[in-house]
């Protein structure tokens, strides 16, 4: 899945700066991943360590607790008492049902060019059955969480979308054509009761322990809430007020992110960091991000041991073209046992 800051180019280096801090001492170890997006340092460090995921936008929960804290891939006894053995066939087989989807993101009552009417109709509809099955109780919450993961993993490919739902094209991008498709995640067991959390940062660290913290926050001025609201819509199935020529969600000022906000970010990441209970500290934050080097540091040295403090640039191009070079872009990484 296409999104912002996502680390996919760069967990080779994570993971060596991780296993060469914590000296290759993996067992018995829980790996908290607090700003988990689409679980994809999780997914990665699963191999070794009890992982524990958490974001604040559903969506990103739905992703990680369907992708990446199952060992195995539900069994579905109470859809096959009533004569479905495969969801994901079913599902996929639907004809399509308008609902919210259809009325609000599609060209069927709306201008709005998200999806083409028929995959709209697509989503309303596995949408309204996965919420039969859960009232009806023909599956579990963790059943639920696993299939709706299936469809939030299947949206961005039939999305008509440059990169975020911020907006949509104007014209209509040859991958909206697509016929969207569940599919089943390729899961790795490693014999541990991963947990996902659906809690804001400043929230969860009060109350979570962690051998290892992985912290990877927003950098920038862009809210993820405006950014991937219609995922966060689809998610829900909430029938939300929704505004403007998007078709956005009308979020609460206290469903934002303080992270994205130059005057708040330096005090909401001194207090995420002073409260998480861990051992091992390690952060990802771009160059390009609204606190500096020095400002990171300055908070590591108040909550850590000082001798035990590393960093590293990691210099990466998001985009490789002949025609037009881009600029390298800095990711940091530091490192810090806390006291």
């Amino acid at each position: 899945m296409r999104y912002i800051g996502g680390k996919s180019k760069l967990l080779q280096d994570i993971d060596s700066f991780v296993m060469h801090k914590i000296n290759h001492e993996i067992k018995n170890k829980t790996f908290l991943d607090l700003f988990a997006g689409t679980g994809i340092v999780a997914s990665h460090f699963k191999k070794y360590f009890q992982v524990i995921t958490n974001d604040s936008l559903y969506a990103s929960y739905i992703l990680t607790k369907g992708y990446i804290t199952p060992n195995e891939i539900p069994k579905f006894e109470g859809l096959n008492k009533i004569g479905i053995i495969e969801p994901l066939d079913y599902l996929n087989n639907l004809e399509g049902t308008v609902g919210f989807i259809t009325d609000n993101y599609s060209t069927e009552k709306s201008e709005r060019m998200y999806f083409t009417t028929e995959n709209a109709k697509k989503i309303d509809d596995i949408r309204i059955t996965l919420n039969h099955w859960l009232n009806k109780n023909y599956i579990t919450i963790d059943e639920f969480e696993y299939l709706l993961a299936t469809l939030i993993e299947a949206v961005p490919f039939v999305s008509n979308i440059a990169g975020v739902y911020g907006a949509y094209l104007k014209h209509w991008d040859k991958r909206a054509f697509n016929n969207i498709i569940l599919r089943h995640p390729i899961l790795f067991n490693n014999g541990q009761d991963n947990k996902a959390f659906n809690e804001k940062a400043e929230y969860l660290t009060k109350s979570i322990v962690a051998d290892i913290c992985y912290i990877d926050p927003p950098y920038n001025g862009r809210q993820y809430t405006s950014n991937y609201h219609l995922l966060e819509t689809i998610a829900r199935y909430d029938n939300p007020v929704i505004k403007g020529v998007t078709g956005m969600r009308a979020y609460e000022a206290e469903e934002n992110s303080n992270f994205c906000k130059k005057s708040k970010v330096y005090d909401a990441f001194k207090e995420v960091l002073t409260q998480v209970k861990c051992q091992h500290l390690f952060i990802s934050y771009s160059a390009d991000g609204l606190l500096s080097k020095d400002q990171i540091e300055q908070i590591l040295f108040t909550i850590g041991i000082s001798s035990t403090y590393e960093f590293r640039g990691i210099e990466y191009r998001l985009y490789k073209s002949k025609i037009v070079i881009k600029p390298k872009v800095n990711e940091y990484l530091f490192y810090i046992e806390k006291k």
